[in-house]
């Protein structure tokens, strides 16, 4: 039963995220219909796990599509224009990147263990090998280092194909995500979060974010005043007391 819930409560956290974000004065707002979140978000992943995952990429540009394609700034809707291709080159290049250090770590694997047969070759036979210690070291490193690279490089060109296509009104964005300075941006916060205990996780977000936001901007193809004349009217004082009242910082 709970599941069946999921995709309501998706679509309503979507339409309260947005409304409660503003830019210039004016709201965002989610129009996505809750007969189209039951099939993003429930059928299609059966769908997905039923093609044996090869139906993984579609799934997750149908879910960009619901989110962008129903979102809106004011009255004025997001026009979403990114192919499904870009979605399954990006998972490709992940799954390259993933069986490279695949192959990687069996190298890596297969001379740690040459270097102790050889090192053990003059010791005494009851001396504890180092073996498990090097490779329980090597393996927790490389597979670390391998999930991020792997998820920097998805969120980077996905990030970028998903905001470059995108139009509001004829106005464009730019966005240039790098995946190597996000992988090292990532690896970091997560090596700090680690060794403070999770103390870093907060300023691990707010670094994210700030490298985020300075690769992002919008190229205006004209002048923005008519989006704010489509909106102005239909700005409640009440969203913002109400956000003022808590004090909340909620922006998009």
């Amino acid at each position: 039963m709970l599941a069946l819930a999921v995709p309501w409560l998706l679509s309503r956290s979507l339409m309260f995220r947005l409304y409660n974000s503003s830019w210039r004065g004016i709201r965002f707002h989610f129009s996505g219909r809750t007969r189209s979140a039951y099939w993003v978000f429930l059928a299609m992943p059966f769908l997905t796990v039923l093609s044996l995952f090869l139906v993984g990429p579609l799934w997750h540009h149908r879910i960009k599509r619901y989110e962008f394609a129903n979102s809106a700034y004011g009255d004025t809707p997001f026009d979403f224009n990114t192919e499904v291709g870009e979605f399954y080159i990006t998972y490709v290049a992940a799954f390259a990147a993933a069986v490279a250090f695949f192959v990687v770590f069996v190298i890596g694997l297969v001379a740690i263990t040459t270097v102790t047969v050889i090192s053990q070759s003059g010791q005494p036979s009851d001396a504890p090998p180092p073996f498990p210690v090097a490779l329980f070291f090597f393996s927790v490193a490389g597979y670390v280092t391998a999930a991020v690279v792997i998820q920097s490089i998805t969120a980077a060109r996905l990030h970028n194909a998903v905001w470059n296509r995108t139009r509001l009104k004829g106005h464009a964005f730019i966005c240039e995500v790098s995946w190597l300075r996000l992988f090292g941006i990532q690896w970091t916060n997560l090596a700090a979060t680690v060794l403070t205990v999770g103390l870093f996780r907060p300023f691990a977000q707010v670094r994210l974010s700030r490298y985020l936001a300075s690769v992002f901007s919008l190229v205006t193809a004209g002048t923005l005043d008519t989006l704010t004349a489509a909106d102005a009217a239909a700005v409640s004082a009440i969203g913002e007391e109400t956000v003022g009242f808590f004090d909340l910082d909620i922006g998009f």
